[in-house]
């Protein structure tokens, strides 16, 4: 009797369990978007869908478009970085990098058209490198430069 009793309360136990919350990032309003004072970072809809290009797979993974603006000071020697998150992970995996993409000047753009991302990550991490310009006693500029890293993280809203 106390097996069977047991066993009753076993499987109420495992049918009635605590349900497992799963959220993967689809944005509900695009486009979305973070700003600082040197960086406007904006997530949408994916730009190209021309026959050919990266296309998003119902169940797999959607593709968006990434746009980044230098709205401050002229920095030297930038880098962009996207990654998303790993479900069920500590870490993050690496979508993108991209070092020749010209936001050094202000009011420089750099878009990324298709970023295809996992549909069941939940968060989207865009990290933008630069240093920035030295000047000399003469205010001449020097190459070497102090170096910034800033993150901008997406996550549905």
């Amino acid at each position: 009797m106390k097996r069977k009793i047991t066993i009753l309360v076993c499987i109420m136990f495992f049918s009635l369990g605590i349900p497992l919350q799963t959220q993967a990032l689809t944005f509900e309003k695009l486009p979305t978007v973070k700003n600082s004072e040197q960086w406007y970072v904006k997530i949408d809809k994916a730009k190209n869908t021309a026959p050919g290009s990266q296309q998003p797979k119902k169940g797999v993974f959607d593709t968006y478009s990434v746009f980044v603006k230098n709205i401050g000071k002229d920095v030297q020697n930038t880098t962009i970085e996207i990654y998303r998150n790993e479900p069920d992970a500590k870490t993050s995996y690496f979508l993108f990098s991209d070092t020749k993409n010209g936001l050094f000047k202000h009011t420089a753009r750099f878009t990324h058209e298709n970023v295809p991302i996992d549909v069941r990550a939940t968060k989207i991490e865009v990290v933008i490198k630069w240093e920035e310009k030295q000047f000399n006693h003469k205010k001449h500029p020097e190459y070497a430069g102090k170096q910034h890293k800033q993150t901008f993280v997406f996550t549905e809203n």
